[in-house]
């Protein structure tokens, strides 16, 4: 069913959980429309495909792993690699060929996503790029007409996130945050347990990133590609 009140007036006039909700930093700022043009995504299918076709933008540490993960997943391939650094995009081409699969088109270029996103070849892009390109290239790739799969962080603010989700609903292209650990099987298998009650009733919970980044961090050996460019990681921690 359609809200007739958009969601951020929603939580405005709800006086007791919007003040909650302002103390707490969850609640746009701005007025916004709400639901986008198309509705809800919610419940949303995609048209089947028999073939995705799948556009990586930033080939560093984790998106070597990114494309080595969906070139692994039937009925996937990684028809486009996008990248700064030629030497990034070489090494896949050769694990590409290595492995028997058909070498990707080639995108080189600080905006050279755009011209990946807007090629007619992939169907979705996965995003590993550092982490203040991750809303751009993703509002871009959706408004061009591709799905996008984000890595954490997908924004840093709500405002952004509105954007995300707005993007997602004017366009019915899907927009979700693909972590590379939280859809692991250990993950999800303590998940499972946590929802069949195996643990008994939670409580509490802590998590932490625990992971030594100094080999990455401090890299600028950069021949193939590897090292976070530019040390963008430094300027996080």
């Amino acid at each position: 069913m359609q809200m007739e009140t958009n969601r951020r007036e929603f939580l405005k006039g709800t006086a007791w959980m919007g003040a909650a909700a302002v103390a707490a930093g969850c609640m746009s700022a701005k007025s916004g429309q709400g639901f986008g043009v198309g509705g809800s995504m919610f419940g949303f299918v995609a048209k089947p495909m028999k073939k995705i076709h799948v556009g990586v933008a930033g080939i560093g540490s984790r998106g070597r792993g990114a494309v080595h993960r969906i070139a692994s997943i039937p009925g996937v391939e990684v028809a486009a690699l996008c990248d700064v650094r030629q030497c990034a995009i070489d090494g896949q081409q050769k694990w590409l060929k290595d492995t028997k699969r058909p070498p990707a088109k080639e995108f080189l270029g600080k905006d050279a996503y755009k011209a990946m996103c807007d090629w007619d070849g992939i169907d979705c892009v996965y995003n590993t790029t550092p982490w203040e390109l991750h809303v751009p290239i993703a509002l871009y790739a959706m408004r061009a007409g591709k799905h996008a799969l984000v890595e954490v962080p997908s924004a840093f603010t709500v405002e952004e996130c509105w954007e995300l989700v707005e993007t997602s609903e004017k366009t019915r292209m899907n927009c979700m945050q693909l972590e590379n650990c939280c859809y692991g099987e250990a993950e999800l298998l303590a998940l499972n347990m946590c929802r069949l009650g195996l643990l008994g009733d939670l409580v509490h919970g802590e998590g932490a990133y625990i992971h030594d980044l100094r080999v990455h961090n401090y890299n600028d050996l950069d021949k193939d590609g590897y090292a976070y460019w530019n040390h963008w990681r430094l300027r996080w921690n």
